[in-house]
């Protein structure tokens, strides 16, 4: 089976389910952290394979148990699906949790 890798920008675009990382018992708690979760996206847009990149430790778990739970629309090259190789960067602060998409 072929793979490819393929940008967060593109691959955010086709994520059809986005969960972020529960941070209700982090309230109140100066945080300040990206966390950038690599995963492999079968051919079914279901997320095979997590694992963490960069940031903080504390926050790993809670981001790995997130990205586990995106999915995606499948990804064709020449009318065949592909088994594509991306991230997913979890942008921690106060109170809040978003993706972040590097821009070129």
């Amino acid at each position: 089976m072929l793979f490819i890798r393929v940008s967060d920008g593109v691959t955010n675009k086709m994520a059809d389910t986005k969960i972020l990382p529960d941070i209700s018992d982090l309230k109140g708690k100066e945080l300040d952290s990206v966390v950038v979760v690599e995963i492999l996206v079968n051919t079914d847009g279901d997320v095979r394979c997590t694992r963490v990149q960069q940031g903080d430790s504390d926050l790993a778990q809670r981001s790995l148990d997130a990205a586990q739970r995106w999915h995606y629309k499948p990804y064709f090259v020449n009318g065949e699906k592909l088994i594509v190789d991306t991230w997913i960067r979890f942008n921690y602060t106060k109170d809040h949790v978003e993706v972040l998409l590097r821009i070129r």
